[in-house]
C-alpha cells in the first residue's frame, strides 16, 4: 500500500495519510505521522507545483486589488518616468515701437522769408485817364512812338507830396542794374489822395534806358510802396 494511503480498517477505504477518520464509514483511523508545518497550515501534504499555482494565484488577486484601487481612484498612478516636463511658454517680447522719421520735405527752411505785401501796386498802359488817374490800355510792352504811362494806387492816402521812382535793368543772369536812382527822380503827388498817374513817351525812356526788360519800385521816403516791370522795345 502506498505509504501516502491509509486503509480502513472497517470498511477497506482507502483514505489520506493525513485523514484521522474514514472517508467512507466515517471509522476511525489509526493515527498518521506529523505533518510538517506547511502541510499542516495546508491541512495536509502540499507538492511543490501546488505552491507554485497557489502562489500565483495570490499575486493574480493582489494585482486585481491594486489596478482597482488605482482604477477606482484610491490609489495615484505611478508618474510614469520621462514624460516630457512642459516647456514654459516665454513671455511675449514687446517690439519696440519705431520712431517716426522726420519728412525732409515738410521742414521749414529758416533762411526763407516771405516778403510782407507792399502798400501799393503800380500798373502800366498806353494812356491816361485825367479824372481817375488810372492808365488805359493796360500793358507792359512799349514801343517807339507810344506814350508810356503808369499809375501807383495805395490802399490809403500818400501822406506826402513827393515819392521816388527807382528803374532797374534784370540783366540775362537774373541780377539787376540800378539805371535810375530813387532818390534822384522824385515825382509829386497829392497828399490827399490813394492814386496818382503819370506818362512820359516811349522815346524819351529808350534814348535813357534802351531797349530791355526793367523794374520800376516806388517809395515813400525808405518805404517801398509798389514795383512792376516793364518792357522797352525798339
Amino acid at each position: 500500500m502506498a505509504a501516502d494511503v491509509v486503509e480502513c480498517s472497517n470498511c477497506g477505504h482507502a483514505n489520506p495519510a493525513w485523514a484521522t477518520v474514514c472517508r467512507s464509514c466515517g471509522a476511525p483511523l489509526a493515527a498518521a505521522p506529523a505533518a510538517s508545518p506547511v502541510t499542516a497550515a495546508m491541512g495536509g501534504v502540499v507538492e511543490q507545483g501546488s505552491l507554485l499555482a497557489i502562489g500565483a494565484a495570490v499575486g493574480t488577486i493582489v494585482l486585481a486589488i491594486v489596478v482597482g484601487l488605482v482604477v477606482g481612484g484610491f490609489l495615484p498612478p505611478a508618474a510614469l518616468v520621462g514624460e516630457a516636463t512642459p516647456t514654459p511658454n516665454p513671455s511675449a517680447s514687446v517690439e519696440p515701437t519705431a520712431e517716426p522719421t522726420p519728412d525732409p520735405s515738410a521742414s521749414v527752411d529758416p533762411s526763407a522769408s516771405v516778403a510782407p505785401p507792399l502798400p501799393g501796386t503800380v500798373t502800366f498802359g498806353l494812356g491816361l485817364n485825367i479824372e481817375t488817374q488810372r492808365v488805359t490800355n493796360p500793358t507792359d510792352t512799349f514801343a517807339p512812338g507810344t506814350t508810356f504811362a503808369h499809375s501807383i494806387e495805395l490802399s490809403e492816402p500818400f501822406g506826402v507830396t513827393l515819392i521816388g521812382e527807382g528803374v532797374s535793368r534784370v540783366n540775362e543772369d537774373g541780377s539787376q542794374t540800378l539805371e535810375i536812382d530813387p532818390a534822384g527822380n522824385q515825382l509829386s503827388v497829392n497828399a490827399e489822395a490813394t492814386v496818382d498817374g503819370f506818362t512820359v513817351p516811349t522815346n524819351v525812356l529808350l534814348d535813357a534806358l534802351g531797349p530791355g526788360t526793367y523794374v520800376m519800385r516806388v517809395y515813400r521816403g525808405s518805404e517801398l510802396l509798389a514795383e512792376g516791370t516793364f518792357t522797352l522795345t525798339e
